[in-house]
């Protein structure tokens, strides 16, 4: 019993063709998908990470190999590299964002406050150049 399957050729001989798993590949939409689950991270949002996809995995690409070339091999590693790239950039633009927000709004306060404050730095230093104060 074979499992491969035939087909008939217009001579009218039979060919072998490979199994199924040989014969047909993922189509983009799958390889996204399973992309997708491998990137996700919490940093970036599922649209931000569905634009890096589709532009490394449009819809009009279809040469992913066989199913079984997929499962072995997976994505291509030029492919699979790019799309690591940008993701770290996207990654590494928000958390500079993140930072100046923080500084902006925790640390720069905080520092303002103590260098104003009735005996700071500043306080202090204004002090001695306008003579404020002094009788």
């Amino acid at each position: 019993m074979s499992f491969r399957n035939t087909n008939q050729n217009l001579q009218g001989d039979f060919n072998e063709i490979g199994p199924w798993y040989e014969e047909t590949g993922p189509n983009a939409k799958y390889v996204r998908e399973n992309v997708f689950n491998k990137f996700k991270l919490p940093e970036i949002t599922n649209n931000e990470l569905n634009n890096i996809l589709l532009k490394y995995i449009p819809d009009s690409k279809n040469d992913f190999g066989s199913w079984r070339g997929y499962a072995v091999f997976g994505l291509e590693e030029n492919i699979f590299n790019n799309i690591k790239k940008d993701i770290k950039i996207l990654v590494d633009e928000k958390r500079i964002k993140r930072a100046y927000k923080t500084l902006n709004d925790k640390f720069k306060p905080l520092v303002i406050h103590k260098l104003y404050e009735p005996n700071g730095y500043m306080t202090k230093k204004i002090a001695n150049r306008t003579k404020i104060g002094k009788k």
